[in-house]
């Protein structure tokens, strides 16, 4: 019966990490898009100026 407890004790404690790991992927993707919009917007702009130039 003690070991079972320790057994069901242990299991949630894993459990318990795995979301941690799926709540810091989950943030990943927006930091990421936030970060990445200001260099693809800056991309797009000089794009069309250059295009507009010639």
């Amino acid at each position: 019966m003690k070991e079972r407890k320790k057994l069901e004790k242990i299991y949630q404690e894993l459990n318990e990490g795995d979301t941690d790991i799926k709540r810091w992927n989950q943030a990943l993707i927006p930091k990421a898009i936030l970060s990445l919009f200001p260099l693809i917007a800056n991309i797009v702009f000089w794009i069309s100026y250059k295009n507009n130039q010639i």
